[in-house]
């Protein structure tokens, strides 16, 4: 069974114990992916929120056998709850038609896959509560991490953050911090790997 994991941030530098091929290839589905979550480090994550611009996406297949068995191995690389790990399958008790859904689901037949298994965390306010964060709350957020010299790992994942994705915020960000993501490579032997 081939089945992706669809990636947009640091599972492509880091995928750590995720049983997955080593490569990622940058022809993932577009999806509306945008730095909505509040996380530990302390980090902002970017995390698929509906009617935010459509960005490129990436994917590498992983060597689970089903999946279920893919989704289980995100949650647990991830330390996540699987309600907070999304999966479109071809079995059809396993899929939704609707939304972000409808678009992995028509990307995974474009691709001749079986199924996809992503991160589905709901964007969230600085309590960790749920809630959409306004861009200015956002950027208050991260200029209060510098002026207490705790941006480090901020920083970071923003500069890290492949070049081909580019969220609104993302742009706020260069203007306003000078934080500028940085070039993930391609292979050289085909051109269409990320190594």
């Amino acid at each position: 069974m081939k089945t992706a994991i669809i990636g947009w941030g640091y599972l492509i530098w880091e995928p750590g114990s995720l049983d997955v091929e080593t490569h990622w290839y940058p022809d993932g589905p577009r999806l509306p992916v945008e730095f909505a979550r509040f996380a530990s480090g302390p980090r902002l994550l970017p995390v698929l929120v509906e009617d935010s611009p459509p960005q490129p996406t990436f994917w590498t297949l992983s060597r689970k056998a089903t999946v279920l068995a893919a989704a289980g191995d995100l949650a647990v690389r991830e330390s996540i709850f699987s309600h907070d790990v999304g999966y479109w399958s071809r079995d059809e008790n396993m899929r939704s038609s609707t939304g972000i859904d409808a678009i992995i689901g028509a990307w995974i037949e474009s691709k001749g896959l079986d199924g996809a298994v992503w991160r589905a965390a709901e964007p969230n306010l600085p309590d960790h509560s749920p809630g959409f964060p306004s861009e200015q709350l956002r950027l208050e957020w991260l200029r209060r991490l510098i002026a207490t010299g705790r941006a480090a790992a901020a920083q970071d994942y923003v500069e890290r953050m492949p070049v081909q994705i580019r969220t609104p915020f993302q742009a706020l960000l260069e203007r306003e911090l000078g934080w500028k993501a940085a070039t993930i490579p391609l292979s050289q032997d085909d051109g269409e790997r990320v190594v």
